[in-house]
């Protein structure tokens, strides 16, 4: 096999012709190593799965299709589209992007999303929420961005889908407890917890009334 064939199946998806992850991320990689601003987008298409469910596996793949040039069309060239996988896509857009360019990029995707798609002698039309996170505000890594954008999607879900979201102060404090509970997962697996027993004490006569048991 071409070592041209050989990179473009690590880094193509192949139904969408779009970035897959792993080129999604050595992107992402590179333009956070340059240290320049970029704008991070997570887009997921709403209610994908009843396309699925009703219509068939076919079809939905020509939903995705259909998706994808759009979004593709939409954009910038200097833009970078990918599909990780299932119905969620992924875009990077380079540069210093204020509310109003990120509203408008919003706007475009969402309509391309929302014209009628020919399926057979049927059409359907969809609706996508976006979650939006910033580089460096909103993450340093791949891992990071992916993180806040993703919360940012659900937060567009959680308000009647169909819109986007940039990941705010509410996500911040959500983040910060996930994070917690990790660390707190780790403590317990890696045996970091010790039960001490303290006694308790009537002051006056100094009778022993009682234990409190602490975690430290």
């Amino acid at each position: 096999m071409r070592l041209a064939e050989l990179h473009r199946l690590a880094n193509i998806n192949s139904l969408t012709g779009l970035h897959n992850r792993n080129a999604m991320t050595e992107a992402i990689v590179e333009r956070c190593a340059s240290g320049k601003q970029l704008a991070y987008l997570f887009v997921d298409i709403d209610r994908f799965k009843a396309i699925n469910d009703s219509a068939g596996h076919t079809a939905g793949d020509t939903v995705l299709k259909a998706i994808a040039e759009r979004i593709r069309a939409a954009l910038p060239d200097s833009a970078i589209v990918a599909r990780p996988g299932g119905d969620e896509f992924t875009i990077v857009l380079p540069g210093v992007f204020d509310q109003e360019r990120i509203e408008r990029a919003c706007r475009r995707i969402s309509l391309a999303c929302h014209r009628p798609i020919k399926i057979g002698c049927k059409s359907v039309t969809m609706s996508c929420s976006i979650g939006v996170a910033l580089f460096p505000e909103h993450g340093r890594t791949p891992e990071e961005l992916f993180t806040s954008a993703d919360m940012a999607m659900y937060a567009a879900k959680r308000t009647g889908r169909n819109t986007f979201h940039v990941f705010g102060e509410r996500e911040k404090d959500d983040l910060g407890r996930v994070q917690f509970e990790a660390q707190l997962h780790d403590a317990i697996r890696d045996d970091q917890f010790v039960l001490h027993y303290q006694p308790q004490y009537v002051v006056e006569t100094g009778e022993l009334v009682g234990v409190e048991a602490l975690v430290r």
